[in-house]
């Protein structure tokens, strides 16, 4: 949930910065949604799993996530000759990581894409680079979780905590 506050938070501060293309209102009651829920489960949390410091941390810590992928997105754009604001990325990219995010697919692997071809499809973003753009996202997010869990196996071996 507080990756859902993050990711909302980012859509917020990407619309304010794209100039009116994304409708300002919709993000922060996305917003508005996503923090109501993280704080009814913390209030009604039977054990104190979520403390402020555990939670600031979390969300620092997704922001930071987000704002590499956007960053990403912007380097494979930019490799491929598209310049897009970096507003307008902070914007559009938390639906596409959203969606991929959803449990109704192996890996975000096609939801990915047809959420970039929706979302850059509102900028009149042609829809093979919009598939191409999430297409390399994903192969950038498979190689850091298969760099992460090669890396947690190495260690679990040797005996880290």
């Amino acid at each position: 949930m507080i990756g859902l506050v993050a990711l909302s938070a980012l859509a917020a501060v990407g619309a304010g910065a794209a100039g009116g293309r994304v409708p300002v209102w919709a993000i922060f009651a996305c917003l508005g949604v996503s923090l109501a829920a993280v704080l009814g489960a913390a209030y009604f949390s039977h054990k104190a799993l979520l403390t402020a410091a555990l939670a600031s941390k979390t969300f620092a810590l997704s922001v930071t996530g987000h704002l590499i992928s956007v960053l990403i997105d912007a380097v494979l754009l930019a490799d491929i000759g598209v310049q897009i604001e970096m507003g307008v990325l902070a914007a559009l990219v938390p639906a596409i990581i959203l969606a991929a995010s959803l449990p109704i697919s192996v890996g975000g692997w096609g939801t990915r894409e047809l959420a970039a071809v929706a979302a850059f499809g509102t900028i009149g973003m042609a829809p093979s680079i919009a598939v191409a753009m999430a297409f390399l996202l994903g192969v950038t997010q498979l190689a850091a979780a298969a760099l992460g869990t090669g890396l947690t196996v190495i260690l679990a071996r040797r005996g880290a905590p």
